[in-house]
């Protein structure tokens, strides 16, 4: 239970800086039109970042690959994206991003419980 503690903290001391970053790059996007995916994809990020480090809404996103980061640092690659209607009939665009390995991460029982590299779908709209 004491690594699993210190796993957590070191986890949210390393999601931390990610956030301050995020909020400077906001702030130096103001004024600028930029890709509205990837500003969506910053605030999603910073507004959810406290709620467990092992939720996809913590990873960090990197625009300029088109990425998103786990807890270890791992790049999670864009597979592709897909379009669901919602109940009231909204389009929602789902963006998803897979790991690449998984197999041995110490941080795994942790972050998924499925077989294969974990998926994760980031709903930008």
């Amino acid at each position: 239970m004491v690594a699993y503690i210190k796993t957590i903290n070191n986890q949210i001391r390393v999601l931390r800086p990610m956030v301050e970053l995020v909020e400077r790059i906001e702030q130096s996007l103001e004024g600028v039109e930029a890709d509205k995916k990837v500003i969506q994809k910053l605030r999603y990020a910073k507004k959810n970042w406290r709620k467990g480090p092992f939720r996809s809404s913590n990873f960090h996103y990197n625009p300029e690959r088109n990425c998103f980061y786990c807890p270890m640092g791992q790049a999670m690659r864009h597979i592709g994206d897909r379009k669901q209607k919602t109940t009231n009939g909204f389009e929602q665009t789902i963006s998803r991003y897979q790991a690449q390995n998984c197999e041995g991460c110490p941080l795994r029982g942790s972050c998924h419980k499925a077989s294969g590299e974990r998926i994760i779908e980031i709903n930008l709209f």
